[in-house]
């Protein structure tokens, strides 16, 4: 995978569609070709998206990033969108819940980027006392686009479940948002 901020990441037909990303990495952008397979991503780390166009998804299959997450002491993955990058159209982004604020998978919106017509599932925080489970953060002037947002609610007797938040001038666009409440008894809802 490429790491520079000026690297374009493409993507292809190919037999090896699970890539995992253990290093902190960065592109211009991502463009998955005509022929492209569906590919699944699962970041350890995190995942710069740079550039001016984002995510390109040209192949027809939908592309998954998942940014995983740890009930133990560990630090999360997750990917950022600067400039005007955008998170495309056939993309699913899931952001696992973890322990806590700092624990959790993330997306987050800088600049002007957009989440385009992407879809983003954030799951619940695994364990009592964590109120906030996978997250994805709108900050700057960046905009929801006409993404999906499913934020489960939390699993746990004290769990908390996915979220999102917008500050400064960041907006909903025309986003479809569903709130899930707590799965359990005691459990906090996104």
């Amino acid at each position: 995978m490429p790491n520079a901020s000026h690297d374009i990441a493409t993507f292809s037909l190919s037999n090896q569609t699970s890539v995992s990303i253990s290093a902190n990495i960065r592109v211009d952008s991502m463009v998955f070709d005509p022929d492209a397979s569906a590919y699944t991503f699962t970041l350890g780390e995190s995942l710069h998206v740079l550039g001016r166009a984002g995510i390109m998804n040209n192949s027809g299959h939908l592309q998954n990033f998942v940014n995983t997450a740890s009930c133990d002491v560990g630090f999360p993955g997750g990917i950022y969108f600067h400039g005007n990058a955008s998170a495309g159209s056939q993309t699913q982004f899931t952001n696992d819940g973890g322990h806590g604020e700092l624990g959790s998978g993330f997306v987050i919106f800088f600049g002007n980027s957009i989440a385009g017509e992407a879809v983003f599932v954030n799951e619940p925080a695994c364990e009592a006392g964590f109120l906030q489970g996978g997250i994805v953060v709108f900050d700057d002037n960046a905009s929801a686009g006409s993404a999906i947002f499913i934020n489960e609610g939390g699993a746990v007797n004290g769990g908390g479940g996915g979220s999102m938040t917008f500050s400064f001038t960041a907006r909903a666009g025309n986003a479809n948002s569903t709130m899930h409440g707590g799965a359990v008894p005691g459990a906090i809802g996104s």
